[in-house]
């Protein structure tokens, strides 16, 4: 994204979102699905999409840990969404949606996410003020669930 963003989220418990899609769930069964679509994902990160989508500009500060936090800021690149990334010990966590297209209805898997240490809560508000300070943006919108660990 070339304009910088008017609007910062924060999102303090990012996801993985894999979607799922089936025809019937077979209860107690395995269900065969075709690969998932893979999206990053986290109440405040799906507002940026939303704003993108809208032609707005918007930017992300998050917490990413481990291969999922890898997977979270490439496909944020891959929508040209700019990411303050802050580094966790912690693998970040990954959504799991199965929906049942015959009744409409969806089974979701929802962990409630890493535990982030003092020093990473610590970090996490230094990102938000170094975002504040480089995009200065009109709107700043916090959204979502709160990790373990984040006062």
């Amino acid at each position: 994204m070339s304009t910088t963003p008017q609007f910062l989220t924060i999102t303090p418990n990012p996801s993985l979102d894999l979607l799922h899609t089936v025809e019937t769930i077979v209860w107690d069964d395995a269900n065969r699905v075709a690969p998932p679509r893979r999206r990053a994902g986290g109440q405040g990160i799906n507002v940026a999409r939303a704003i993108a989508s809208l032609g707005g500009a918007a930017g992300v500060v998050a917490p990413l840990g481990g291969l999922t936090g890898d997977g979270i800021r490439a496909l944020l690149r891959q929508e040209g969404l700019p990411v303050f990334a802050v580094p966790i010990s912690g693998e970040t966590r990954t959504f799991s949606a199965l929906r049942e297209a015959g009744s409409g209805r969806s089974l979701l898997i929802n962990p409630g996410g890493p535990t982030l240490q003092v020093e990473e809560a610590a970090s996490l508000e230094a990102q938000v003020l170094a975002a504040l300070a480089a995009w200065r943006p009109r709107w700043v919108a916090c959204c979502g669930s709160i990790p373990p660990g984040l006062p």
